[in-house]
């Protein structure tokens, strides 16, 4: 038996962002890189960061999030 394994787990970005200053970071880094689809999926990150519904019904804070960008 091999006692040296190694346990990985999936990255998931969305344990680095913990609030609207790290995903406006983010977002900015993925629009600098101009793809469209990772573009998307930063999006997708960030909605669920804040929960989908909060961040389409708190117009507020999505006007923070963007503003900052």
């Amino acid at each position: 038996m091999n006692k040296n394994k190694f346990k990985t787990r999936t990255f998931d970005v969305t344990n680095y962002l913990h609030n609207e200053l790290d995903i406006a970071a983010y977002l900015r880094a993925v629009i600098k890189d101009g793809d469209q689809d990772l573009l998307a999926a930063a999006l997708g990150d960030a909605a669920r960061v804040f929960g989908k519904t909060q961040l389409t019904n708190n117009n507020a804070l999505t006007k923070k999030v963007f503003k900052t960008l």
